[in-house]
């Protein structure tokens, strides 16, 4: 799973949309697998905004209102850059103007210990702290008033959410998100199986123009 949603395959057909849209995108090809320890993946995120945002007149691109938009473990990834604990705030950049998310991991729930002890080396005994690591941060639990605007949606016949106790995923995140007064929009589909991207061929086909929508109001919103 975290192998697969950090290959192109899922962001190719965002990019596309997205530069037909006008908005200029990014791809993030984060480390994955063995290459995972102390959090490297996260961190590729938190230096890859760090350098469009730094670069940004050399790019050609905007560093404000930006959005971030992750598929499955990319989108638990884009959600932690919005807490307080571990977030945006804490490397000096600036808030994104909306997250995207698509079929988001909101809560590794069994997975936590596997990746301990795989990904970095716990051995019996140890203690895993929240917000020691990536796949220990529940993202329901750390939503604030300071979490950005966010879109998110899932289908009901996701298998893979669904191995992973549903109603703790993007339910979960849209309850906090609604009790913290945060922006957002959650989409359920009916038919829209997990990793299928910008959803051709299912329910979810044109999510992201409705969630580039969002965005955009979002920002105007924010504007205010």
């Amino acid at each position: 799973m975290l192998e697969r949603t950090s290959r192109v395959k899922e962001c190719c057909g965002a990019v596309s949309q997205l530069h037909d849209m006008g908005y200029a995108a990014f791809i993030l090809r984060y480390r994955t697998g063995h290459d995972l320890k102390d959090n490297a993946n996260y961190e590729d995120l938190v230096r890859a905004v760090q350098f469009i945002t730094d670069h940004a007149d050399e790019l050609g691109v905007q560093a404000e209102d930006y959005a971030l938009v992750g598929h499955s473990a990319g989108g638990q990834l884009c959600g932690i850059f919005g807490t307080d604990r571990m977030g945006y705030s804490n490397y000096g950049l600036p808030k994104p103007g909306a997250l995207l998310l698509a079929y988001p991991i909101v809560n590794y729930m069994y997975s936590k210990p596997c990746f301990f002890y795989v990904y970095d080396g716990a051995e019996a005994g140890d203690y895993l702290a929240p917000g020691d690591y990536y796949y220990n941060v529940e993202l329901a639990a750390e939503v604030t008033a300071n979490f950005p605007p966010t879109y998110h949606w899932y289908g009901r016949n996701d298998k893979t959410l669904g191995l992973i106790f549903q109603p703790l995923q993007s339910p979960a995140l849209d309850r906090a998100l609604e009790r913290n007064g945060v922006m957002h929009q959650m989409v359920v589909y009916e038919n829209a199986p997990h990793g299928v991207g910008v959803g051709t061929g299912t329910d979810a086909e044109g999510w992201l123009y409705d969630a580039a929508d969002f965005w955009e109001e979002a920002v105007a919103a924010q504007a205010e």
